[in-house]
């Protein structure tokens, strides 16, 4: 993930999270992210990326409808990765 889509950046810049995931703050999306976080789990094809990146591709895909090729670049991952990934953890989120 590029040092711009850390979870520090985050944390520091309330417009870069409402931008990438339309959420007003990232206090918002932390308390989603300990909500879920229980449930993603921590090994598997996509063990390289930790929880938090795994629940941005989800952001990321559902907000600003990024292609799963642009995702598996930004994450550094391989497009299966990135799909496997989002049709978990959108799982995980609608149940």
């Amino acid at each position: 993930m590029t040092n711009n889509l850390s979870e520090e950046s985050f944390a520091e810049n309330e417009a870069l999270t409402h931008f990438y995931t339309g959420l007003p703050n990232y206090k918002m999306l932390k308390c989603i992210f300990n909500f879920i976080s229980p449930h993603i789990s921590s090994s598997g094809h996509n063990s390289t990326l930790t929880k938090f990146q795994r629940m941005m591709i989800v952001f990321l895909k559902l907000r600003l409808n990024l292609r799963m090729k642009d995702l598996a670049y930004r994450f550094g991952v391989s497009i299966a990765t990135v799909s496997r990934v989002y049709k978990k953890l959108l799982y995980i989120i609608l149940k």
